[in-house]
């Protein structure tokens, strides 16, 4: 009794302290209306990056008297781009001037929801307890709120002038999540948050994963290499040789040690077919018959308990694939409990096969993948988040990448979280980091604590290859995704993952090349996609600059650190290359090995407040400051640029210096005046 009364009073007087609730102050959302008129048009949706672009999904009401088609939705406050579906057409919005290219030639029109007060707040400085803030609008919000987790910080352990706040946040212990709400009087409120770490080696905010096939990575032991005996296999669809004696050498030969990685997430190690499905083998791992066996084509289970030791043994971590969506049909589970999968023929006589936006939760991917059905079956929802708890409990385990999100549903991964806090015997955090290729709200609908750590950024990884890989978008486009990224996952953005590449696109240096185009996936597969243009890896070097010095937990794709190309699946999934490397190769390798481990050392990188400077066609500048750490990153896709910066006050008078040669430059009175060499980027350190 006397701990429910003492929860009571520590509800209310932490509402007394605020004056407002945290739920209050986060939601953000507003009503937004649509509106087209065209009485002589039969059916109208709204499709965008709020609902996936699914063109069936917002149908509009109308049309009404006047000729006018409606639909209402409050959305989060950011920025989304949209069209309307019309009788099938794909038209941007002719009442909105704001729009920007589709990458199709044509146009999308961007909605803003909310608006950003005028001005950031900046992490100027940190000693012991004490934080200091600078507002750098014209004038300090009138209304400022302070949560340390969920808890209030009351109003006497903070204090302002003129544009400073200073903060008296006493002893924190483990990630702690701060949130700053302010505004002026009648506006609305905006939200500026950062984490504190103090132990940095427990955050996975830190972490740079680095994504491996097993079967292309390395052959480490060409005894176990058995390829499927099947003329109608691909040669390139075919197993190649790779296992986990592969990887163990390549950790013992200090490669992942050099590149600076700290996590290894592997394809999925279950026991797969050994028949063919199609022209294709399943080397990938996605088809699995038993969830507790490993592939004996990548190795053993000493083998694979000597890779985890390895991993472990150089304070890197293992990520593991998992697969809950769907089994293959020759997985015992499907004969002995067949009342665990969907049906594969509907009532009306079609096959539920990829109706991803009809029935997202019980298609089949193909008709070798049962798909399982949760929902109407608790008893498989226990066995299969079971079987993670075995991989964690069995191998030490750190973190599984999941696989096909958004077509399982909520209370699997509800279960899959509960159970691993429950039976897994953890000292830290699981990570749990799912694929959802789709919009941010769908990415976040499944991020919680309750559920899932993070997702991968897709609506960012489309942007940074249309910006990088083509020149499709501008810089101006590429720093809105960013910041609709920043303000859509708010702190879960330091734990979702940006990346520029996987196994399911098409290779960076393919686009590159113009060997393909975004619209173009029915590219053959015979045909081979190779690097026609070195200089387009100054391209990626680009590309790698902006991922490695975001907020994100950077994704490296296995071989894109040397430009490894690629068309469609399987061409994206060659064997890697570590010998005869061109001199263009060497030259990204070093660069991204550079940046790892700035970004390991430089906590601006993965925490800091990005403050952009420039943000135009071919040229972009922003400034990444986390309390006393700064760095400043210059990137130019274009010719010679002569760039003169006039920084803001806190950056006004300091020396900087150039990570890649070691020249230094003195900032003076806060002007700045550099040459950004051609198609180049440049990262310049605050000498402290």
């Amino acid at each position: 009794m006397k701990k429910i009364f003492r929860l009571i009073f520590l509800l209310f007087s932490y509402s007394v302290l605020s004056g407002y609730s945290l739920d209050e102050l986060l939601d953000t959302s507003q009503e937004v209306v649509w509106k087209y008129k065209n009485p002589s048009a039969s059916k109208v949706y709204v499709a965008g990056d709020f609902n996936g672009w699914n063109n069936t999904a917002w149908l509009m009401t109308g049309p009404d008297k006047d000729g006018n088609f409606i639909y209402r939705k409050k959305l989060p406050a950011g920025v989304y781009h949209y069209k309307f579906v019309v009788d099938g057409n794909w038209l941007p919005d002719p009442d909105n001037p704001a729009r920007t290219p589709d990458g199709f030639g044509g146009f999308n029109s961007v909605l803003r929801v909310g608006q950003e007060m005028s001005g950031n707040w900046i992490l100027l400085a940190s000693t012991g307890a004490s934080r200091q803030l600078y507002f750098s609008g014209k004038a300090m919000p009138s209304e400022i709120v302070i949560f340390v987790g969920d808890r209030p910080l009351a109003k006497d352990h903070y204090r302002s002038r003129d544009n400073y706040l200073w903060l008296d946040l006493g002893e924190l212990s483990g990630d702690t999540l701060l949130r700053l709400f302010y505004r002026q009087p009648g506006g609305s409120w905006n939200n500026f948050w950062w984490w504190e770490v103090p132990d940095r080696d427990k955050s996975w905010r830190f972490e740079i994963i680095y994504n491996l096939m097993v079967d292309r990575f390395c052959d480490g032991n060409p005894l176990n290499n058995s390829p499927i005996k099947d003329k109608n296999v691909l040669p390139l669809a075919n197993y190649l040789g790779g296992d986990f004696a592969g990887i163990i050498q390549k950790i013992s030969d200090g490669y992942f040690d050099r590149l600076g990685v700290t996590t290894l997430w592997l394809s999925p190690v279950v026991d797969n077919p050994d028949t063919a499905n199609g022209q294709f083998s399943c080397y990938h791992g996605y088809s699995p018959i038993d969830e507790k066996k490993l592939e004996e084509k990548f190795g053993s289970e000493q083998e694979f308990g000597e890779l985890v030791q390895a991993i472990h043994k150089k304070n890197m971590r293992l990520m593991l694939d998992m697969v809950f969506n769907h089994v293959d049909r020759q997985n015992p589970l499907y004969q002995k409990h067949p009342e665990w999968f969907s049906p594969l023929v509907l009532p009306d006589g079609r096959k539920n096969l990829r109706l991803f936006d009809e029935r997202p939760l019980d298609t089949w991917f193909d008709e070798s993948m049962p798909d399982i059905d949760y929902e109407k079956n608790p008893a498989a929802v226990d066995y299969f988040s079971e079987v993670a708890v075995y991989w964690i409990n069995r191998y030490q385990v750190d973190a599984f990448r999941l696989d096909a999100v958004k077509h399982v549903p909520h209370c699997f991964w509800r279960a899959l979280r509960q159970k691993i806090n429950q039976q897994a015997g953890l000292k830290r955090h699981f990570y749990l980091l799912g694929e959802s290729i789709s919009d941010r709200q769908k990415i976040m609908e499944y991020i919680s604590p309750g559920e899932l750590s993070g997702q991968f950024d897709f609506p960012l990884f489309w942007a940074i290859r249309d910006c990088f890989s083509r020149s499709i978008k501008d810089f101006s486009a590429l720093e809105e995704e960013r910041k609709a990224s920043e303000n859509i996952y708010g702190p879960y953005l330091n734990y979702n993952c940006s990346l520029l590449g996987n196994h399911d696109f098409p290779r960076f240096m393919a686009y590159a090349d113009g060997d393909l185009t975004w619209d173009n996936p029915s590219i053959p597969i015979l045909k081979k996609v190779e690097v026609d243009n070195p200089q387009n890896y100054q391209k990626l070097k680009n590309a790698f600059t902006f991922l490695l010095t975001q907020n994100q937990i950077p994704l490296i794709y296995y071989g894109d650190e040397i430009g490894l190309t690629g068309g469609f699946d399987p061409d994206n999934r060659r064997m890697m290359i570590f010998d005869n490397l061109s001199a263009g190769q060497v030259d990204l390798r070093d660069w991204v090995a550079k940046l790892n481990f700035l970004r390991r050392t430089h906590p601006a990188l993965a925490l800091g407040k990005q403050i952009t400077l420039v943000a135009e066609k071919d040229v972009y500048i922003y400034w990444k400051k986390y309390f006393n750490d700064d760095v400043l990153i210059m990137i130019n896709r274009s010719g010679e640029q002569k760039i003169t910066l006039n920084l803001p006050d806190y950056l006004a008078d300091c020396e900087i210096i150039n990570i890649a040669d070691g020249q230094t430059k003195k900032i003076v009175a806060g002007k700045l005046e550099l040459i950004l060499p051609a198609s180049r980027s440049q990262v310049w350190i605050k000498k402290i």
